[in-house]
């Protein structure tokens, strides 16, 4: 088993959070397409699409979001300490 496969993925149909300037915004995953597929890494490359799946601040839930798939990351890949809240590495699969 590779440390790969061990990092959470962000992947189609699946709950994730949208990185905004006022914190993590919970989302799910509608689309991922990619120029390159079989690079798993979070890039410029990946176009993600997702809808919001609660109300925070200015978004509301059912808008849809579209970025990059350095924007959006999986809900496992979320760290929260006592005083910040950080990204652990994860995976995009396209």
């Amino acid at each position: 088993m590779t440390s790969s496969t061990l990092l959470p993925a962000l992947e189609q149909s699946k709950s994730a959070y949208y990185d905004s300037l006022i914190g993590p915004i919970p989302c799910k995953i509608d689309s991922i397409t990619s120029t390159e597929p079989q690079d798993l890494r979070p890039s410029s490359r990946q176009q993600v699409t997702a809808t919001v799946t609660k109300e925070v601040r200015g978004y509301k839930k059912g808008a849809k979001l579209t970025g990059w798939g350095l924007d959006f990351f999986p809900r496992a890949a979320l760290r929260r300490t006592r005083y910040c809240s950080y990204i652990k590495p994860y995976q995009v699969q396209a």
